[in-house]
């Protein structure tokens, strides 16, 4: 018999990947490259190890669900799904690490501006988390994140539609 261990389970970066792509586009209407690429930095941390999916399939799996919407709205309304799901697969601390990385990605455009502010807080609601964000509109620090592994040519290969 040959028993072969099982593939990890990469439901988590998938979900996590159309979410934080969600988050980049609908919040302001503008995907940084300093966004992307911190949001690929931050996905990468959520690949388990083992995977034999690269971060790039990721990007462009949530980027091609991403252009099968109409609109904003219904991305929202995807995410909110995601999110959803997500609760149920994370622990409270994962969960927690979630909004971090959101708020890591806000940062990485130099400003946060306040649909940035009411998804995270939206996601955290639906996370079952209440403790204070603490963030403002305006400008802040950027805390990037170099670790991505998306190259420009990947990322202008996205190639994202505008919702109308």
């Amino acid at each position: 018999m040959n028993f072969r261990d099982p593939a990890p389970d990469t439901e988590l970066p998938r979900l996590l990947s159309f979410l934080f792509l969600a988050f980049g586009t609908v919040t302001d209407g503008d995907l940084a490259p300093e966004e992307l690429e911190v949001m690929a930095g931050r996905l990468k941390r959520w690949i388990p190890e083992g995977a034999h999916t690269h971060i790039v399939e990721f990007v462009e799996q949530a980027a091609a669900l991403y252009d099968a919407h109409d609109n904003p709205g219904s991305v929202w309304a995807s995410a909110s799904d995601f999110a959803r799901l997500l609760r149920g697969r994370m622990s409270m601390a994962q969960r927690s690490a979630v909004i971090d990385d959101l708020v890591v990605i806000a940062k990485a455009d130099a400003v946060i501006v306040a649909g940035e502010i009411q998804f995270i807080e939206h996601v955290m609601r639906l996370f079952g988390l209440d403790e204070p964000l603490g963030l403002v509109e305006g400008p802040v620090e950027p805390e990037f994140d170099r670790s991505a592994s998306l190259t420009n040519m990947q990322v202008s290969a996205l190639d994202l539609d505008e919702a109308p």
